[in-house]
Formats: structure tokens, sequence, C-alpha cells
């Protein structure tokens, strides 16, 4: 199209800038849309996440590079647009009902 920028072209490197365990993370939240507990067993056990103590790590990684982050003590991939990419091109989610 005539946009300036490609968003895919920079979430694509984004994406790729990320560590193993950060990409887990934000996408386990791109699937998941809003979690509230980030921290729980199961939302580790359900996503193949890292242990609390890494994944508290990661989490606040994520939440200084604006990534994801945190209202009201939900936590959830900053950039709609982002997380939307990451569900199609990555997860291959189809949003077609």
């Amino acid at each position: 199209g005539n946009a300036p920028f490609c968003a895919h072209e920079g979430y694509t490197a984004l994406y790729y800038q990320l560590s193993d365990k950060q990409r887990a993370l934000v996408l386990a939240l791109a699937k998941e849309g809003v979690v509230r507990e980030i921290n729980s067993a199961a939302f580790i056990r359900r996503n193949n996440l890292p242990t609390q103590s890494t994944l508290s790590a990661v989490v606040k990684q994520l939440l200084d590079r604006d990534i994801i982050t945190k209202e009201l003590n939900l936590y959830f991939v900053y950039d709609h647009f982002f997380a939307l990419w990451l569900r199609n091109r990555i997860l291959s989610i189809d949003l077609h009902f």
C-alpha cells in the first residue's frame, strides 16, 4: 500500500529481536488476550513458559520496553495490532469466524 511504514516488517523485526522466553510470553498474551494471573502455575503450564522466577524477569523486561503493559492488574500486549499480527502470522489463529 501507500503506507509510509510497513507495520508487518516492523513487527517481524521486533519479534525476532526478542529472546525465546520473551517470545513465549508475548505469544501467550497474544493468544489469551488479557491475563490477570501472569505468574499462575496454570498460565505457565498452559503456555510452556519458564519458571515463576525467570518469568518475573521476562515480564519486567517486556514492561520496560512497552511491548506488554499492565493496567488494573491485567497484562496484555501493548500494541493491539502487534497482538493480531502474532495471532495471524505466528500462532496461525484464524480470526475469520
